[in-house]
């Protein structure tokens, strides 16, 4: 809270020129989507899909704990997201769900690998492995939505103008960035809010 709070200040009391400052804000999302980032695997290709769609970035742990005195999963662990959200997004036909794991499941154990592959997919769910040729990037700039429970992949999916849900507690819920949905509820509501926009 206190490193958004800076960040709100500084934005806030420098004397720098709009177009400046946001030149200067705009350097790390752009480092964050270039080849700089030893993450940002697979290129860019001609992703065809029938429906517009929507991504659940999955996190590594790394990125959510050490940030918190006491973390809290209110809507359940991010397995018990995915298999809400794969259930949400069966009752709509608008939007596919597209559920992308972090290249750094690539380094976990064979059972924490096994039981992602092992989510009961529905008609509208798809699963893209952590060594997958799909570059993260080309998807967010091709889907209506960005969906996560603390990657940073929801600031940078802010900077490149798509609609944020964060699921939980994140390093940026309180710098105006996205919806941070406090029951499953709110989550149905902002997946229909889309929808309904189509």
């Amino acid at each position: 809270l206190n490193n958004q709070k800076v960040m709100k200040d500084i934005w806030k009391e420098t004397d720098l020129p709009l177009k400046d400052k946001i030149a200067v804000g705009s350097v790390w999302f752009n480092d964050m989507s270039s080849k700089k980032n030893k993450y940002n695997l697979g290129t860019d290709f001609d992703l065809i899909n029938e429906k517009d769609f929507i991504v659940y970035y999955v996190s590594s742990d790394e990125e959510m704990f050490g940030f918190w005195d006491q973390w809290a999963e209110p809507l359940g662990t991010q397995y018990e997201c995915i298999l809400k959200l794969i259930d949400i997004f069966e009752e709509q036909s608008v939007f596919d769900l597209f559920i992308k794991l972090h290249p750094n499941f690539l380094n976990k154990s064979n059972s924490v690998m096994k039981k992602m592959m092992s989510i009961p997919l529905k008609s509208n769910s798809r699963i893209i492995m952590p060594d997958s040729d799909i570059s993260t990037y080309d998807l967010l700039n091709k889907s209506v939505g960005t969906i996560t429970i603390g990657s940073t992949i929801g600031i940078e999916s802010a900077f490149h103008l798509r609609p944020v849900l964060m699921l939980a507690d994140t390093k940026y819920d309180d710098i105006g960035v996205g919806f941070k949905a406090s029951n499953w509820s709110e989550v149905r509501e902002w997946v229909n809010k889309y929808r309904d926009w189509e």
